[in-house]
Parts: C-alpha cells; sequence; structure tokens
C-alpha cells in the first residue's frame, strides 16, 4: 500500500531508532525502500543488521553511482517506487505511531473527492526535539509561523517551501507527475509541493506525526522565523544572511525556470509567463527585478522574510 522513502548518508547514529519507529507504525501495510548515498559510517551495518531480522518487506537500492546529495538521492528513491502511496523518511527522526495511518486517511480522503488521478501532497506539523528527542517546540509550525488558512496565494510556493519531506505523504499520481525531479530543484519535497498546489491537492494536517530531531547536521533543520529571532541572525551576522538569502532566492529562480520549462504548456498562460519571467528575473537589471516585484505583488509571506528578499532581489 505505501512505500516508505529512505535516504541515508552517514545517519548512522540516529538510524536504529528510526527504524524501531516504523516498526511500531500502527498502520502496517508498508515496504521500505532504502538508498544510502555513500556513507563511509556504520549506516549500511545498521541496515543490513535490522533488514536481517525484521519481518518487514524491506528493498535495497545499491549505491552505484553516487546520487549527489539528497534531492538526487529521493529521486531514484520516488522513481523506484510502484506502491499506489509514497512517504519520504529521513535518517535521524522518530515516527509517531499513528503517522502512516493518520496520512494515508488525509490522501484517501482527498482522493475521494478528486479521483484517484488528482495528485495529491499530505503534509503534517512535526515535534521539534533536540538530539536526545529533549522537546525543543511542540510545533514545527509554530517556529516557521505557518498557518495552512493564510497560504492563499499558490504563487508563493516559489518562493517558500513550508513542507517538510519527512512529514509528507504523496499518491501515485503526484509522483507520476512529479518526476524525474530536475536537477534545478532545491530540495525534493519543494518541487513535489510545487506539482501537487499547481495540478492536484496539496492538504495541510495539523497533527504532528514526527519528532523532528535537530542535532547540529541536518541537511535543512529547523529554525525559527519570528521577527525576533530573524533579527538576531541579521544582527549577528548581516553579511551572511544577505549572502545565504542572495543564494536561496537565486535558487528559487532556478526553479522556477525548471517548472516553467517541464509544465508551461500545462499551466494557465498567464501563470506559465509569470512563472518563467521570475525564472529568468536573476538575469535582468537591478530596476527590472524591482519593477517585477511590485508590479506582481510577490512577496514572502512575513515581514522580515519580505525585507531579506527584497534586499537581494
Amino acid at each position: 500500500m505505501i512505500d516508505i522513502l529512505l535516504g541515508t548518508y552517514n545517519g548512522g547514529a540516529h538510524l536504529d531508532e528510526l527504524l524501531r519507529s516504523l516498526e511500531a507504525q500502527s498502520f502496517s501495510d508498508w515496504r521500505l525502500i532504502v538508498r544510502d548515498d555513500g556513507s563511509s559510517d556504520n549506516t549500511l551495518e545498521v541496515l543490513g543488521q535490522w533488514a536481517s531480522r525484521t519481518a518487514r518487506d524491506v528493498m535495497l537500492i545499491e549505491n552505484r553511482p553516487t546520487a549527489g546529495g539528497a534531492c538526487a538521492n529521493f529521486n531514484v528513491l520516488l522513481e523506484s517506487s510502484d506502491a499506489p502511496y509514497f512517504a519520504f523518511c529521513d535518517q535521524d527522526d522518530v515516527w509517531l505511531p499513528e503517522k502512516l495511518a493518520t496520512m494515508l486517511s488525509a490522501v484517501r480522503t482527498c482522493e475521494a473527492r478528486h479521483g484517484i488521478d488528482h495528485p495529491v501532497l499530505v503534509h503534517s506539523d512535526l515535534a521539534v526535539v533536540d538530539a536526545s528527542l529533549q522537546p525543543v517546540s511542540p510545533s514545527y509550525w509554530q517556529l516557521l509561523r505557518y498557518d495552512p488558512a493564510h497560504q492563499s496565494d499558490r504563487r508563493s510556493a516559489f518562493l517558500e517551501n513550508f513542507v517538510t519531506g519527512c512529514a509528507t505523504m504523496g499518491n501515485a499520481a503526484l509522483r507520476e507527475r512529479a518526476t524525474p525531479i530536475p536537477d534545478g530543484a532545491i530540495m525534493h519535497d519543494w518541487w513535489v509541493a510545487l506539482v501537487a498546489t499547481w495540478f492536484g491537492s496539496l492538504v495541510a494536517c495539523p497533527e504532528k506525526t514526527i519528532l523532528y530531531r535537530q542535532h547540529g547536521a541536518n541537511v535543512i533543520g529547523a529554525s525559527d522565523w519570528s521577527v525576533p529571532a530573524m533579527a538576531r541572525r541579521f544582527a549577528a551576522k548581516p553579511t551572511d544572511s544577505i549572502r545565504r538569502t542572495s543564494r536561496i532566492v537565486q535558487r528559487t529562480q532556478t526553479q522556477a525556470g525548471a517548472f516553467a520549462k517541464r509544465y508551461g504548456r500545462s499551466l494557465d498562460p498567464d501563470i506559465a509567463s509569470f512563472t518563467a519571467r521570475y525564472g529568468a528575473l536573476g538575469i535582468q537589471p537591478f530596476l527590472a527585478r524591482k519593477a517585477f516585484m511590485l508590479k506582481e505583488r510577490f512577496v514572502p509571506s512575513y515581514i522580515m522574510r519580505t525585507a531579506f528578499y527584497w534586499l537581494v532581489i
């Protein structure tokens, strides 16, 4: 019924806890597909020992060659899936027992309304914890300042990603529409969220389904996006903050260009034009970039992000 897609890279320290949490899921009709991206620690040993003793169906994709990062690794995993539903899985979290059941129910409710050929991505809230699983924040959405009810402009999905891959579930229609994930995509979860937003349904599930572990080596990780927290980060390292924001904006433009190239003919002409123009915005003169943002009223959801983005766009 569900393919759990686990991408690993030097994750041996926390992998056993994750695997135990998968076995504790109340919904049991799932297969684990794993691909390691060239680990040098004991990740493969932990996976092999678990696979040898578990009764679960496990498919290990050989890591030849390495995929070259999380996004590319999850693309291989997604293309290897053939179940009706898929769930991305990170190596260092702990899944709460009802995660699969809760998210599957939400996906199938949406399918019942729109049909199984309708791409669906469900994403949930997460409880943020430290390396020892001690509470940091009861809600990752609160840290993000994310409120699903306020995400009315679908274009904002090109600027911000509120979806956390390890807390998602998608259906086969979404997988078919989203793959292969192009080189221009920032991350696998952002790409499939874009596809669901424009060609199907992106469904927010308020339940916390994961203990989202923060240990200092997370590829993305949880950041506090409140105004005071962002102001503190900027004040501490203003040059680094501007450079980091500039890189993010450039990558959103590259991703938008890849989206326009792949799906432009399937979009409403006005949206196709907007997406292509935003994708090419980086090569435009300074005043032309500002004029585009003003004319389109295209800014992030929150004031401090808008200030950072306005500096670099």
